[in-house]
């Protein structure tokens, strides 16, 4: 009943301290207070006959020394502290692109920027990749484990308890001995322990702080990648599409071309055997309809690995057969949006390195850097820990039960480093060295960032002027098509002239497929360098935008 009321007045005591220590000095202040009242803790010990006088006494003299070491450490741990550099950003005032870019202002919320396509397939298959693509779900387990990591991390700068029954080590057995006896302590290896086992590393000279520091890197970093993936993601679906739709398209194109060139070929035959024709033209003729047939060949080649590629982006093993059934449907021509109308979500560059997901991950390996740092100048100062034990000892054979001893103590435990000959020291060069890495990459990251910005800027810019041109070269075929039939009413332009007509119209239309493709791309990779983040929940805006 003693050891018992001795554990639960030590439990008790701790309990206080821990709980000043982590909620901060004003708590700690508070805590000295009560702590100043364990004399109380004493007269109620004796009233009530809890223990031996000089047990508690030396039980208490041991709290009070370990009190004054918690506060020393508190205080130390809050002087030294290694803080993060500040980051120098060299970014530019405006893009250089962006004066030829045709821009509107975007809220961080407006990120679902394929929306402006109002395409219903592309919005669907984008909903279904943001929710089942396996490296994005990996990406966000990473940030778990970071989590994880991190309370990890707090919960060992907290005092540990743990229960011990079973036999004594030898530093157990040098401690508690066996004095009943006489006998030799070494000599008592037939013992055995039970009891309560306290350990508090404290975590001073900034060593707690940099482990934070380091645990917080962690997590940003895998935030930051979850984000690149996510637009990676998206503008890597966007291609793919904008390369299979071009693909469907252009197999409807190729097929007409291919026939065609057939049927001039039929009828440069015909000539030749009346002799207005050159078996030359013909056989000219017959080199289209091969080269219409190689190209169709390599398009439907290419269709089947974007649609393979959709599949996997998706995290499905094979494509539905709906994707291509809803391309195989649409008529050949204009996009359902104005080009002119989908412009970019134009920011200043300050603005868009602060959101950028690979900024984020090079500013987080500076944090990184700095804790290890912390750490490393920590490992120069002395290491001091609480230790605390209440233990009931006894030999296993040999002698009666009644033969037991028993430790009881809780003090501070201090390890001073003398003599390494320099190896501390050059931890913590190697370690300044590292964060200077750090910084000069994060330089590298953010010139990287402007480099890819301003290229994805000047091909969004080429694309779209030329997606323009197309478009109206199209409409002015468009427009030719019935004053051709009419000429042919009359008998001003003779078959064969329509049917080259036509195979240039059909040239017109494959480079604007093409034109269309190039722009999807570009605009699909000037939003990935321009956002930081993409939309999860675009369900609401893409029923917006397709109503």
């Amino acid at each position: 009943m003693d050891e018992a009321r001795e554990v639960y007045a030590a439990w008790l005591y701790l309990v206080i301290l821990e709980g000043c220590c982590v909620m901060g000095l004003d708590a700690l202040m508070h805590g000295v207070r009560l702590i100043r009242q364990s004399d109380r803790l004493v007269r109620l010990l004796a009233r009530w006959q809890m223990a031996r006088a000089a047990r508690v006494a030396t039980l208490v003299s041991g709290m009070r020394t370990t009190t004054v070491s918690v506060l020393v450490a508190v205080s130390l741990s809050a002087c030294l502290h290694t803080e993060m550099p500040a980051l120098d950003t060299p970014a530019p005032a405006q893009w250089r692109q962006a004066r030829t870019t045709s821009a509107t202002q975007l809220s961080a919320a407006e990120t679902a920027w394929w929306l402006a396509f109002k395409d219903p397939l592309l919005n669907q298959l984008m909903q279904t990749a943001l929710k089942q693509n396996l490296t994005l779900q990996q990406a966000s387990e990473r940030i778990s484990y970071a989590r994880s990591l991190q309370a990890h991390e707090l919960a060992t700068e907290k005092p540990q308890l743990s229960l011990y029954a079973g036999p004594n080590s030898l530093s157990r057995m040098l401690a508690v001995g066996n004095s009943s006896s006489g006998q030799s302590r070494h000599a008592a290896s037939g013992a055995f322990l039970a009891g309560f086992d306290l350990i508090w590393e404290l975590p001073i000279f900034g060593q707690g702080a940099g482990q934070r520091q380091i645990t917080q890197a962690d997590l940003q970093i895998a935030e930051a990648d979850v984000s690149s993936r996510q637009l990676s993601l998206a503008a890597e679906l966007v291609r793919v599409y904008a390369e299979l739709d071009a693909a469907v398209q252009r197999e409807k194109q190729l097929a007409l071309a291919e026939a065609g060139y057939a049927n001039l070929r039929t009828l440069s035959n015909k000539g030749v055997s009346g002799g207005f024709t050159s078996p030359e033209t013909a056989e000219s003729f017959m080199t289209e309809v091969q080269g219409a047939q190689r190209m169709r060949r390599q398009n439907r080649l290419n269709q089947e690995m974007a649609l393979q590629r959709l599949a996997v982006l998706c995290g499905q093993a094979e494509p539905a057969e709906a994707w291509l059934t809803e391309l195989q449907s649409r008529p050949a021509g204009k996009l359902a949006e104005d080009v002119q109308s989908i412009s970019l979500p134009m920011r200043v560059p300050a603005e868009i390195i602060r959101q950028r997901p690979d900024i984020k991950m090079a500013e987080s390996q500076v944090l990184k850097a700095t804790g290890a740092l912390g750490i490393a100048k920590s490992d120069l100062y002395p290491k001091l820990s609480i230790e605390g034990a209440l233990m009931v000892a006894g030999r296993v054979t040999g002698e009666s039960l009644r033969h037991t001893g028993s430790l009881t103590y809780i003090a501070p435990s201090i390890n001073i480093p003398l003599l390494d000959w320099g190896l501390r020291r050059e931890v913590v060069n190697q370690r300044e060295s590292q964060l200077r890495e750090a910084l000069l990459a994060y330089k590298e990251a953010v010139l990287l960032a402007i480099e890819e910005t301003e290229n994805a800027l000047v091909n969004f810019n080429e694309s779209r002027a030329q997606l323009l041109a197309e478009e109206q070269a199209l409409s002015r075929w468009q427009a030719q098509s019935a004053k051709l039939q009419r000429a042919v009413d009359v008998g001003y332009l003779s078959k064969m002239d329509v049917f080259k007509q036509d195979m240039r119209n059909q040239q017109t239309l494959l480079q604007y497929i093409d034109a269309k493709q190039a722009w999807m791309r570009g605009y699909a990779f000037a939003n990935k360098a321009l956002s930081g983040t993409v939309s999860l929940n675009p369900d609401q805006q893409a029923t917006e935008n397709t109503q």
